[in-house]
């Protein structure tokens, strides 16, 4: 008995090794308004603008990420979590069909139907 061995089973960690590119792209955003000192009317509007890109990529691959999660519990064909992504995703979506309707908005000044986007009822898919 003195001779057998206690096995036991070790966990490693695998953290990746490098930051998601959305989240270096966010941290390089930070640190150019940070280290820009200019408060120029145009600088601002300027800021903004690349704030406003960077809301609506972060709303598209939101959307993108809820679409993948839909397809990936379609695949596996469990209907547990099925629900609740859907709802996400739809969710999503009017967030994106939202930001979209006020970029355009803001670009042309005139009222913009919302209508003219597809709705949750069609069969495309944005992602």
């Amino acid at each position: 008995m003195a001779a057998s061995k206690s096995q036991s089973q070790v966990r490693s960690n695998s953290f990746p090794s490098e930051q998601h590119p959305l989240i270096q792209e966010c941290n390089e955003q930070l640190r150019r308004l940070g280290a820009s000192g200019a408060t120029s009317s145009s600088s601002l509007s300027h800021k903004l603008g690349g704030l406003k890109d960077f809301v609506a990529k972060d709303a598209v691959l939101h959307t993108k990420e809820c679409a993948r999660e839909i397809q990936s519990i379609i695949r596996r064909r469990t209907e547990v979590g099925l629900a609740c992504e859907i709802k996400k995703y739809t969710f999503s979506r009017k967030v994106v069909k939202r930001a979209i309707t006020n970029a355009l908005k803001n670009l042309k000044g005139d009222e913009i139907k919302p209508s003219s986007f597809p709705s949750a009822n069609d069969n495309e898919t944005m992602a």
